[in-house]
């Protein structure tokens, strides 16, 4: 049987992670605004395609990413519309532990 190697020295520093950005104004929808915006996440592995239509019904588009471990996730953030700022909140699947005071993963409040 062969031996499986071990190997200890590999230090876990990103992970993927896949969301959505809620509340985009239709007329801000441009394949190059998606992929801007997703990469305010992390460093982007893969964008939804611009679907104007379907993204106004659902409300959101969804991007995958890669985080450094060592950085807070980004709750969300201020987007120009109309002369104003408004809130786009990004919403991540399956998070694990993550604590809402300091927004890093791995405790559920801050230790």
């Amino acid at each position: 049987m062969d031996q499986m190697s071990l190997n200890w020295e590999i230090v876990l520093i990103r992970f993927l992670i896949s969301g959505r950005i809620l509340h985009l104004p239709p007329r801000s929808i441009t394949q190059k605004n998606l992929e801007r915006l997703a990469s305010l996440a992390g460093d982007i592995i893969e964008v939804q395609k611009v679907d104007i239509s379907r993204i106004v019904a659902k409300g959101f588009f969804t991007f995958k990413v890669w985080c450094d471990i060592f950085k807070p996730l980004c709750p969300g953030f201020l987007f120009p519309s109309d002369g104003c700022k408004i809130w786009l909140p990004l919403r991540y699947d399956r998070l694990p532990f993550m604590c809402f005071n300091c927004g890093r993963l791995g405790h559920e409040a801050r230790e």
